[in-house]
């Protein structure tokens, strides 16, 4: 993202959170399906459960396990309930 302000720019950079490098993000092994579960929730932190099963064709609880490991890993984590967000 670049902005002007003032006679100069403003650059912001953005350090890709995978690394593909054998399935890793940050450090971590994971899979092709928590790859994807992951990279949804980096395009919608406040996607749900149910939306990610649908977007993905698995069960809840197929999601479930996935999101456990990610959270497991440190990859991500839920911040609030209901109403939260996910916090990679």
């Amino acid at each position: 993202m670049v902005w002007s302000l003032d006679g100069g720019i403003i650059v912001t950079l953005y350090k890709d959170i995978l690394v593909d490098q054998g399935g890793q993000i940050s450090g971590q092994m994971i899979t092709d399906r928590q790859r994807e579960v992951f990279n949804l929730i980096l395009e919608n932190n406040k996607i749900t459960r149910k939306e990610l099963a649908e977007q993905l064709g698995i069960a809840e609880s197929a999601i479930q396990k996935h999101l456990k490991a990610l959270t497991n890993a440190k990859v991500i984590s839920r911040v609030g309930t209901r109403n939260g967000y996910w916090k990679l």
